[in-house]
């Protein structure tokens, strides 16, 4: 061990499960784990992408009249 004062200069990291390997009698897998958190903000990004694309496509066709 260090001494005090004298270790780690930082560099952290973090790392998210990718999923389990599942041993069972008969078979060895690999199971996927899902981020449902992930999930939802991309579906809720691509809304906002979709109104925004929406509003500019309207003000467009408004503006031309």
């Amino acid at each position: 061990l260090a001494a005090e004062g004298q270790g780690g200069v930082g560099g952290g990291a973090m790392s998210r499960p990718l999923g389990a390997i599942v041993v069972s009698d008969d078979d060895v897998y690999f199971e996927e784990a899902v981020d449902a958190n992930k999930i939802a903000l991309a579906g809720i990004l691509l809304a906002g992408v979709i109104v925004v694309q929406a509003a500019a496509t309207l003000r467009a066709l408004l503006s031309r009249r």
